[in-house]
């Protein structure tokens, strides 16, 4: 797992390689973050106890947007709060990025599929900005 920081000590993403998982369950942001990133690595009959979310009312201030490589290659760029590029960040097949503040890009480098989820609700005129 690496995080990656601007020069302000602003958190713009934190990245999974999925040669990076340890034994277990193990989580990237601290409970009071907008979204929850962790990974798992279980072994066979190990169980999640059965449970449901309960609902609870949130204020969010950004949108939080993860990506989970299936298969392919992507190449993500970073870009700080004053939309100055940081660092690039290339992604294969089972690794993962939460992207967190700053701006980002992303670009195809093989035909690649990936998941892609945020908080919602989502409104696409309002929630982005293109630079």
């Amino acid at each position: 797992m690496k995080k990656i920081f601007d020069k302000k000590n602003n958190l713009l993403a934190i990245v999974h390689q999925s040669t990076q998982f340890q034994s277990g369950k193990t989580f990237y942001t601290e409970n009071n973050d907008e979204m929850q990133f962790g990974s798992f690595h279980l072994e066979a009959g190990e169980e999640i106890n059965k449970h449901i979310h309960n609902k609870q009312v949130r204020s969010t201030q950004s949108t939080y947007e993860g990506l989970v490589v299936i298969d392919g290659q992507i190449k993500v760029d970073l870009y700080n709060l004053q939309l100055i590029k940081i660092q690039e960040v290339t992604l294969n097949s089972g690794d993962a990025i939460l992207l967190i503040s700053g701006g980002h890009g992303i670009k195809m480098l093989e035909n690649t599929k990936f998941l892609e989820f945020k908080q919602g609700p989502y409104d696409d005129l309002k929630d982005k900005e293109h630079f």
